[in-house]
């Protein structure tokens, strides 16, 4: 965090604390993003769960989009708790920079994509956790809370899923020369 700068003006000392009040309005502004992410992914939801239950023709209704549109959500909610979570330390340490802008802001978007891909790989058998059947009814209550549950594990913990990822992509993919 950027320190208060005393110059000399004439002859006495006067504190200039612009440094502190841009970084303040800075964190304040990402601060006030990551909350209307939050709304949107809540408004999201619920919009969902309401399509789903009192539309009949629609494609919102098919159970498969049905989940990928709460896992969506779930990795995004994820990453904003990650986010606060650290805006929060970081603030209190002081030593919140510049530097972590941009992953703070992008952090949404990139968990609820990673809640997408969580979804993937453990619905599509290619990561087994116990528990969690790969051939389950996407409309079970119990279903979709497990995937919800393991879509904001992953936004939350976002460069650990991915670095897990990574590690199944090497296994899968390993070259036999």
């Amino acid at each position: 965090m950027a320190t208060e700068n005393p110059t000399t003006v004439g002859s006495g000392t006067k504190v200039i604390t612009a440094n502190v009040d841009i970084q303040k309005t800075a964190i304040n502004r990402l601060v006030w993003w990551t909350i209307a992410w939050a709304i949107l992914f809540a408004l999201i939801g619920i919009a969902n769960y309401y399509d789903r239950h009192y539309l009949t023709n629609s494609f919102l209704t098919s159970p498969y989009i049905v989940m990928l549109i709460y896992v969506v959500c779930s990795g995004g909610i994820g990453g904003i708790l990650f986010s606060l979570n650290y805006i929060v330390a970081h603030n209190e340490k002081g030593d919140f920079g510049q530097e972590y802008y941009l992953s703070y802001y992008i952090r949404p978007i990139i968990s609820a994509l990673v809640g997408v891909v969580s979804f993937l790989v453990v619905a599509g058998g290619l990561l087994n956790l116990a528990g969690v059947a790969t051939s389950a009814d996407y409309t079970s209550f119990s279903t979709i809370l497990t995937f919800c549950g393991i879509a904001l594990l992953a936004g939350y913990a976002t460069d650990s899923f991915l670095d897990k990822l990574g590690d199944l992509a090497s296994t899968l993919f390993k070259s036999t020369k």
